[in-house]
């Protein structure tokens, strides 16, 4: 592995927010696959009777594209009861400031 790749690495968990990502991943039964990969300052807020399917795909929340070590903005997820997210691309992002209600 080079150099330049294992920084890479190394940046991109960093950034992340491993306690929600792996929360989410168990939660939803993608812990294999890591299908959720959640940023720091993301907020979730996913009801019980809230149902997701990622299909093959992956969710990114809270992503930029400046690749900032501090992000300045918020993003959020809200589903409320009945909500259904069913993501049918392979990889969907939420960008930094974004919100889905």
């Amino acid at each position: 592995m080079s150099e330049k790749s294992l920084k890479s690495k190394i940046l991109f968990w960093y950034r992340v927010s491993l306690r929600k990502t792996f929360l989410y991943n168990y939660k939803y039964g993608y812990l294999k696959y890591k299908r959720f990969i959640i940023y720091k300052k993301s907020k979730l807020i996913i009801s019980k009777d809230a149902e997701i399917d990622l299909g093959k795909g992956h969710l990114i929340i809270n992503h930029s594209h400046f690749h900032r070590r501090f992000r300045k903005h918020f993003s959020e997820l809200i589903l409320e009861k009945n909500a259904i997210l069913n993501l049918k691309s392979d990889n969907f992002s939420i960008c930094e400031g974004a919100s889905i209600i």
